[in-house]
């Protein structure tokens, strides 16, 4: 398939993936993040698991013997990563978070060589290099909100929160990958699950953490607020369930190393809708994170 479509169809799954950002970015106007995204998640979990029912014809099983990687799929993938990825919206423009899950190839890359015995060539480990200097100018360019929570040395608490949750959305995809191409469950049963399990996982948060009034959030406007949920679920279902599929075809570790376009149009969005702008700087990271995957790419393709 790689060499039929090359990476057309990755490149297809990041021009909507940016979307996700926006909407919820316009969502947290009328409600809190972690409500958000717990509401969001249970909704795409619970509509993906009704999907494998009637798809399949038959009931929902799961092997004892593979929950461990369900949870570490669901904790990694999931609560780990858009809890805090979303919290950090509020201090971050859209741009610059996008372009922190640039970095998720080099995680998943060495996840993916341990776990999965992925090869590593001179010139994979050359692209990769690369591509994490593009992360120097990343703390170069940040925004008034980063400035309220500085931690160390110009970085940001924002950031290094931003950091953890690229780490943790990398590593949450090697379980899912091994689920399904080594254990054989379906695309639509994992996600579901993990989307489920996390969402309610996020729920609970949310009501010990966001200053719930007795047992109601604290929603101003529930009709715009579930509308807003309502379509980043759908986004979300077609994204994940795309990714998943590409996983079958494509390395874990390139489909990563492709997401250096998703900032681009994150960037182009975000301007058109929200008013945002960005700087030279993230021309510049963007630019070299681009050179890597492609000194990357090119080695990728000798193994397709």
């Amino acid at each position: 398939m790689i060499k039929k479509w090359g990476i057309a169809p990755i490149i297809a799954l990041y021009l909507i993936f940016p979307l996700t950002f926006i909407i919820a970015k316009k969502g947290f106007i009328y409600g809190p993040p972690m409500f958000f995204i717990s509401l969001r998640m249970i909704f795409s979990g619970l509509a993906v698991l009704a999907y494998y029912v009637c798809s399949q014809k038959q009931t929902i099983t799961f092997k004892k013997k593979d929950w461990f990687l369900l949870a570490e799929a669901t904790l990694f993938g999931i609560v780990l990563t858009y809890v805090p990825e979303f919290w950090t919206l509020k201090y971050m423009s859209v741009a610059k978070l996008t372009l922190f899950f640039t970095l998720t190839p080099f995680i998943t890359f060495l996840a993916s060589h341990i776990r999965s015995h992925e090869k590593v060539t001179t010139q994979k480990i050359i692209g990769l290099i690369i591509g994490l200097c593009g992360a120097i100018p990343m703390f170069l360019s940040g925004t008034p909100g980063e400035n309220i929570l500085p931690f160390f040395g110009g970085i940001s608490l924002v950031e290094i929160i931003a950091l953890l949750a690229v780490g943790s959305y990398a590593y949450g995809w090697i379980p899912v990958k091994i689920l399904v191409s080594d254990k054989g469950y379906s695309i639509s049963l994992i996600n579901g699950l993990r989307m489920l399990y996390g969402g309610i996982i996020s729920l609970g948060c949310s009501f010990f953490m966001e200053d719930w009034s007795g047992y109601l959030p604290p929603v101003t406007n529930w009709p715009y607020f579930l509308w807003y949920v309502g379509l980043i679920s759908l986004i979300g279902i077609a994204c994940y369930t795309f990714y998943s599929i590409l996983l079958r075809y494509y390395s874990a570790t390139i489909i990563s190393f492709t997401g250096f376009i998703e900032p681009f149009f994150a960037a182009l969005y975000a301007w058109i809708l929200l008013g945002e702008t960005v700087s030279w700087i993230f021309f510049v990271a963007l630019g070299i994170v681009g050179l890597g995957l492609y000194i990357f790419y090119q080695e990728e393709l000798r193994f397709s």
